[in-house]
């Protein structure tokens, strides 16, 4: 028996998901846990319908999702639906960013930021966690 065949079949798929999003997921209290617990990067944006500036990071954050797909998951909580998930994790003021790992949150960003400038988050990101 291989050193590697000591994984079971649950922690290889925790270490190689088995199918990536092709498109923003919109998380809730029911997959919220899941999906960010499923992946080395899940990028969740913190959102509300009120909130101008959080429609300024939607199409944003499809661009994204086309650059980093099968690399990085990206997924959107509206946290008027959803206040419990915001109030565990502190969410003060939207559009707000969290990046977790493996459901471990390793980076939070507030406010209206460039393709640009999450890009250069994601690729430190990556290169931490890959």
């Amino acid at each position: 028996m291989g050193l590697f065949s000591r994984h079971s079949s649950e922690e290889k798929q925790q270490m190689t998901p088995t199918k990536w999003p092709d498109h923003v997921l919109t998380l809730s209290t029911e997959n919220f846990n899941d999906i960010t617990g499923k992946y080395p990067l899940t990028f969740v944006d913190f959102w509300a319908p009120w909130c101008r500036p959080c429609k300024v990071m939607l199409p944003r954050l499809r661009r994204l999702e086309q650059i980093y797909r099968k690399k990085v998951v990206f997924a959107r909580l509206n946290t008027q639906d959803y206040p419990d998930i915001s109030k565990k994790y502190k969410i003060m003021g939207i559009p707000h960013f969290i990046v977790f790992h493996y459901g471990k949150p390793v980076e939070r960003r507030s406010g209206v930021t460039s393709v640009g400038d999450l890009k250069d988050t994601i690729e430190r990101l990556l290169k931490k966690y890959q």
